[in-house]
C-alpha cells in the first residue's frame, strides 16, 4: 500500500518536471541566423538605404550606395534574446499573430521588452534596451519590419531610436529610418 501512495504522488511530480524542462527549452526566433542571411540577400541584390535621421529636431536625409550591412544591422542584433527565452523572459501578452516577451526581472539595464508581430505577408519585431542609473537614463528602441514574398522573407525598414537624459547636462533624442530599396 505505501509503494502504491508513493506512486501515485511520486509519478505526477516526474511527469511535471519533465514537462517544464521540455517547454524552457523552446527557442525563440533566431535573429541572428536570420540577419545573416539578409545580410547575404542584401549584398546580392545590390540593394541601398535612403537614410533618414532626426537628431533634436534636425533632419537630414542621405542615399547609401554600398553600405556595410554587418555594421548598419548590428544594431538590431541587440534585441536577440534567442538565448536567454526561457529564463529570463516571459509571454507579457498573446494574440493570433502577435506576441510580447518582456523581462521577468525588475531591472533598470539590459533588453526590456520585445514584441513580434507576424502575418502572412510581413514580419515586425520591436525591442526596447534601457539603462537607468542616477546619472542618466538611455533608452534605444529598435523596430523592423519584412515583407515575405513567394515563401522568402525580406528586410524592407528599420528604425532606431536612441534618447537619453545627462543630468546636468540635457537631453539628446536621435530618430533614424532606414529604407532598404532592392534593385
Amino acid at each position: 500500500m505505501r509503494a502504491f501512495f508513493l506512486f501515485i504522488f511520486i509519478f505526477p511530480l516526474f511527469f511535471f518536471s519533465c514537462q517544464k524542462k521540455e517547454k524552457s527549452q523552446t527557442t525563440f526566433f533566431e535573429l541572428n541566423h536570420f540577419l545573416q542571411n539578409q545580410i547575404k540577400q542584401l549584398k546580392k541584390n545590390h540593394a541601398f538605404i535612403i537614410k533618414k535621421i532626426i537628431v533634436n529636431n534636425q533632419e537630414k536625409t542621405d542615399t547609401i550606395k554600398n553600405p556595410n550591412w554587418e555594421k548598419e544591422l548590428q544594431g538590431i542584433k541587440s534585441i536577440d534574446i534567442a538565448t536567454s527565452i526561457a529564463k529570463d523572459y516571459q509571454i507579457d501578452t498573446l494574440s493570433m499573430d502577435s506576441i510580447i516577451f518582456r523581462s521577468n526581472k525588475n531591472q533598470s539595464k539590459g533588453i526590456e521588452y520585445v514584441k513580434v508581430i507576424d502575418t502572412k505577408s510581413k514580419r515586425k519585431i520591436e525591442g526596447k534596451i534601457i539603462d537607468v542609473n542616477p546619472m542618466y537614463k538611455y533608452r534605444k528602441e529598435i523596430i523592423f519590419s519584412t515583407q515575405k514574398i513567394k515563401e522568402k522573407e525580406f528586410l524592407n525598414e528599420y528604425t532606431i531610436v536612441l534618447s537619453q537624459e545627462v543630468r546636468f547636462v540635457g537631453d539628446i533624442y536621435i530618430k533614424q529610418y532606414n529604407q532598404i530599396i532592392y534593385k
